[in-house]
């Protein structure tokens, strides 16, 4: 099944909005893809709602923090641009596997990886960087 076949049932898992409920390693893994002090305290003491929508293969990801807010739009199994909360300038690519939302994403020389993995009233993002990982474990709201 390709990306585009299994967009659809990944999709309805994903729709809606998801809730921070806890959070592990994240300070590290934000040290790993180079984000400043002032950055990673703002990233690390806010509880982010995202949102998930999609609609004729164009899937949209609201991240809402309180403080800076972000909105990246996308097709499976092609690049795109996005600036990252931080203010920087990153690629990233991002697949269907299953359940899971794969993205890889290239910053400052880098790469980034950050999984999605969506269950019944639950979504565990897994981020890693130059050998660092962290989990965030979202409820859907």
């Amino acid at each position: 099944m390709t990306d585009h076949d299994a967009a659809p049932a990944l999709a309805a898992k994903a729709a809606g909005s998801w809730r921070m409920v806890s959070s592990e390693n994240f300070d590290a893994y934000l040290r790993a893809v180079g984000v400043g002090a002032p950055a990673r305290t703002t990233a690390t003491t806010t509880d982010p709602v995202q949102t998930f929508s999609y609609e004729d293969g164009l899937w949209t990801l609201e991240t809402v923090t309180g403080l800076r807010n972000t909105v990246d739009e996308f097709r499976l199994g092609q690049e795109f641009a996005l600036a990252t909360p931080d203010g920087r300038t990153a690629t990233s690519l991002v697949t269907a596997d299953g359940d899971r939302l794969v993205e890889v994403r290239s910053i400052d020389g880098g790469t980034a990886t950050i999984v999605r993995e969506f269950s019944p009233g639950e979504l565990v993002v897994t981020y890693s960087a130059q050998g660092v990982s962290a989990v965030r474990v979202f409820t859907k709201v």
